[in-house]
């Protein structure tokens, strides 16, 4: 096996920058004359000019192009947004079917985190609502966490 000749390679660095991070002007040019010579090219020029990127709107300018899309749209208030909350966690908990075909599954984790975040949210806004707001809020949590206990009692 040692009279075998072993096919003789060279390694060559062809890394474009140095450890230093400057450009390795060797490299590139022998990059481009390789290039060349397989193509059977001259290397290609260097763009012209660079492209033009478009301007950001600004936000005023976003603000009223969404505002104008929306028409005929209620814009969200922090009943919507609790009334949100409730659904997604009668959703995890199973009490809200999307499909009848198919049982809902639950995830009592699922839903302890949603209603944990419905009662942070009436920890941090405490004296800020309505009394509608603050009605519609502690309803809803009394509500959600009944069913919680009473699934969590069945597993």
């Amino acid at each position: 096996m040692d009279d075998e000749k072993h096919p003789e390679f060279e390694v060559k660095d062809r890394r474009r920058f140095t450890a230093e991070g400057e450009a390795r002007e060797e490299v590139e040019a022998a990059g481009q004359a390789d290039a060349g010579a397989q193509l059977g090219a001259a290397p290609p020029a260097p763009p012209q000019e660079p492209p033009v990127e478009p301007q950001p709107a600004t936000s005023g300018q976003a603000a009223r192009s969404y505002a104008e899309g929306g028409r005929g749209y209620e814009p969200p208030s922090l009943e919507r947004l609790l009334l949100v909350y409730y659904q997604t966690a009668l959703l995890q908990m199973g009490l809200l079917a999307t499909d009848p075909q198919h049982p809902p599954e639950r995830d009592l984790v699922g839903a302890r985190e949603t209603i944990d975040i419905l009662g942070l949210l009436q920890d941090k806004t405490r004296g800020n609502l309505t009394s509608q707001e603050s009605r519609v809020l502690e309803n809803l949590l009394y509500e959600l966490r009944m069913a919680w206990v009473e699934l969590s009692k069945k597993q």
